[in-house]
């Protein structure tokens, strides 16, 4: 048993203190969103509850019933309408709910073969938009002055995995050199996107077009660093 979906919150309350007395994590979602459910749901306990709108439902059935009166047609089923609430949009239900806090912006290392190169400017470029598109990045654009500098490219990489980064995003000078600190960074759980340079390390590779690739990152699963660093 996974869920339980209860046709009223008091059967999904109760079915919470059930749960709860026998040690369970369930999915409980309740009917009618009362003050009581809306209380468990903001404090972390009931999933959620199913909110009617009673307004509306006198509201349409006060015009249903004249329209029948007057002999006019109805249809035999008026949807009066329901939400889901959850913690998400418990505020919509119980104003004085305290808002669910923020979460953490994904940090995101984008290191390429050299800042100072007009084409990696470009990406850049494409890696400020990113964070336009998605304020939930905070993305940082790094690398060495000179393509020619693996060592200090190397330990740029280690000082971001260091910092514990959620994602990397990496154009490697010379990708068999760099191989042991990518691995290192996989193996402590930081997803390493590939850019520019094809290699059997990272699942995830973009490149061609590098304003796409630093912005953007979708269609050759670029993007999936976003979501991989979720996961």
């Amino acid at each position: 048993l996974k869920g339980i979906y209860a046709t009223n919150d008091e059967m999904a309350l109760g079915a919470l203190n059930a749960a709860k007395a026998a040690g369970r994590t369930l999915v409980i979602v309740g009917f009618d969103a009362s003050t009581d459910a809306l209380d468990s749901i903001e404090a972390g306990e009931l999933s959620g509850s199913v909110a009617q709108f009673p307004k509306k439902i006198g509201e349409l059935g006060t015009l249903t019933a004249a329209a029948v009166a007057r002999g006019e047609s109805v249809e035999a089923f008026v949807n009066t309408g329901v939400d889901v609430v959850t913690i998400d949009n418990i505020t919509t239900y119980k104003p004085d709910a305290k808002p669910v806090a923020a979460a953490e912006p994904l940090k995101i290392a984008v290191v390429v073969k050299a800042v100072t190169s007009d084409y990696w400017k470009i990406v850049g470029s494409g890696v400020e938009d990113a964070m336009v598109t998605d304020p939930g990045i905070e993305a940082t654009f790094l690398g060495p002055n000179e393509e020619t500098d693996i060592e200090g490219q190397i330990r740029i990489i280690e000082a971001q995995i260091s910092a514990k980064v959620d994602a990397l995003a990496v154009a490697p000078s010379q990708a068999d050199q760099l191989q042991p600190t990518l691995q290192k960074a996989v193996d402590e759980g930081i997803p390493v996107v590939l850019i520019d340079t094809m290699g059997d390390l990272a699942d995830l590779y973009c490149a061609g077009d590098y304003l796409f690739c630093g912005g953007s990152l979708v269609d050759r699963g670029g993007h999936n660093i976003i979501e991989a660093a979720r996961w």
